[in-house]
């Protein structure tokens, strides 16, 4: 059972049965029950108090005190005595440090991290990482007992991949804790969704939710859950039950989500609706991704060039260092043919991120693009500093290469993405695949056949490396082949069946009730008729003339 206590404690009724007692505890209005908190005589009474009041695991602390039995059997314990401080305690307490102190230590610790994220050299950045984690590990020793030390090691030992000992800091941190940190259960069912553990983490996101129902990163990061799987009912449910919950202001995320939602599933209007209504609250206008996800459907759309600008910098106005503003914004100018303007959103979204490696990396394929290959080597470069795991960067880097013919440097560089890789990412498939085709156009069909093998291993649902396999052994002359390659593609193809007149909206506002079809079909009688009745009146007048 997780929770936060909420309400106060009801007083416990201790039943005796023989020389064993029961303590029966009504809990957010659910019973637990803690058996065995002590023996004696059998005319003793208990007195019992949680040790920790708004905690949700019961640790049950027992005094003996002989009483009378006055209630046939039954012994009632007061929800509790401010006497009962005065008692001893049956294990050594724990001095906690002052609060000011851990949050001065927590402070410098998370300064250390966001620095290691900006700086440019891998060796700082290492250095200043470990520097992080060094002063992580003293707060939680300071006080086990805060949950925010836990969360932000967490995200140090996730982003080096060190997800082994993340699960297990996450699972001491909610014992440590007592189950009452709904940002610790997140991360944890965060980092299950990394790593495909999805019962896992529909498990963590719910006890997230009971720890605290305003929690709105677990709605978001659960509906996401649900919307990979293809069960967007079910996440459109649940981010509408986060915003229900988080009333009045929302989280500007979860209109987000279900705008992007309603996009995907071509929508617009009701994208529209939805990132209107995220940004009427102050959280939503001072949310990035809120106007750059509205930018972006506007591209997709075609919309005015003047109102696709406003939207890009309302989100940089919101956050003035978001790549993924810059990274968008530039791109669509590269489209549109303002190359100057674009590289100056590169140039300024680099400095603002130098630990991102796709700012460069678009940087880089825009510079190929205008015959710059020079320039565009230097940004690669630049990139794979920044981010030595971020495969597309050896991916793109390996086809530049390729396209201006060093085919030795490619494959070289496409064997660093895979080095770099780690082990069951599904993004390698994108290596293995340019790898494939470069060794194909080189002659190299057996090798090619191992890469694309690779690449579906790596990523069944990749439909580019199935397709491009296929078309290799079309060509030569592996027509079966071909079509069984074709077949295993689409079998690995998730396909969403969405309910009749599917909508986003809350039910109240929704235009696809049951009886909305009779109402389109009785309106299209409606205008049979009328129209009917206009020729019928026309046809008269002919007539009678």
């Amino acid at each position: 059972m997780f929770g936060s206590h909420k309400g106060g404690l009801r007083p416990v009724i201790v039943p005796r049965h023989g020389s064993v007692l029961e303590v029966v505890i009504n809990f957010r209005n659910k019973a637990i029950n803690a058996s065995d908190i002590g023996c004696g005589h059998e005319r003793q009474l208990h007195n019992a108090w949680l040790s920790g009041r708004n905690s949700s695991t019961l640790s049950l602390i027992c005094y003996s005190a002989p009483q009378e039995d006055n209630n046939n059997g039954v012994y009632m314990v007061d929800e509790y005595d401010e006497r009962e401080e005065s008692l001893p305690s049956t294990k050594p307490m724990r001095k906690k440090p002052l609060k000011i102190n851990l949050d001065l230590a927590l402070y410098r610790a998370r300064q250390l991290r966001i620095q290691s994220n900006r700086v440019s050299n891998p060796n700082d950045r290492a250095k200043l990482s470990r520097e992080a984690e060094s002063s992580l590990r003293q707060c939680i020793d300071m006080d086990p007992e805060d949950g925010r030390a836990y969360v932000i090691l967490g995200k140090i030992l996730v982003q080096k991949r060190r997800y082994d000992e993340a699960e297990a800091l996450y699972d001491s941190g909610c014992a440590a804790t007592r189950g009452v940190n709904p940002f610790l259960w997140t991360s944890w069912a965060n980092l299950a969704v990394k790593r495909g553990n999805v019962s896992l983490a529909r498990k963590l996101f719910d006890a997230a939710i009971v720890a605290d129902s305003r929690h709105a990163a677990a709605y978001h990061g659960w509906g996401l859950l649900e919307k990979a799987q293809g069960n967007f009912a079910r996440a459109r449910d649940i981010w509408i039950r986060g915003i229900d919950a988080t009333r009045p202001d929302g989280s500007p995320y979860l209109f987000q989500s279900l705008a992007v939602l309603a996009v995907d599933l071509n929508k617009s209007d009701e994208a529209r609706r939805w990132f209107r209504e995220g940004t009427l609250a102050t959280r939503g206008r001072d949310s990035h991704a809120i106007w750059h996800a509205w930018a972006c459907m506007e591209v997709r759309l075609g919309s005015d060039e003047n109102i696709i600008r406003q939207l890009f910098e309302k989100g940089l106005q919101a956050s003035p260092r978001s790549r993924y503003t810059f990274l968008s914004w530039a791109l669509w100018e590269k489209n549109l043919g303002n190359i100057n303007y674009a590289r100056e959103l590169f140039r300024k979204g680099t400095a603002m991120n130098r630990s991102d490696a796709a700012l460069p990396q678009a940087w880089a394929l825009m510079e190929e693009s205008q015959g710059n290959l020079d320039e565009a080597r230097r940004l690669f470069k630049k990139a794979s500093r920044a981010d030595s795991k971020h495969l597309y960067v050896w991916q793109a880097w390996g086809c530049m290469e390729q396209r201006a013919g060093n085919i030795d440097d490619a494959r070289e560089l496409f064997q660093q993405g895979v080095w770099a890789a780690t082990p069951r990412a599904k993004d390698t498939s994108l290596v293995f695949q340019a790898w494939a085709l470069l060794e194909q156009d080189q002659g190299n069909i057996e090798l090619a056949r191992e890469l694309f093998k690779c690449a579906v291993k790596a990523d069944a649902s990749s439909d580019p490396s199935w397709l491009a396999w296929a078309q290799m052994e079309e060509e030569q002359g592996l027509y079966n082949r071909a079509a069984e390659l074709r077949n295993f593609s689409m079998q690995e193809k998730q396909i969403v069946q969405l309910p009749a007149n599917f909508s986003t909206l809350k039910a109240k506002s929704r235009q696809d009730s049951f009886l909305a079809p009779f109402f389109t079909q009785l309106g299209k009688w409606m205008d049979r008729y009328e129209n009917a009745s206009k020729t019928k009146e026309q046809n008269e007048r002919f007539t009678n003339t």
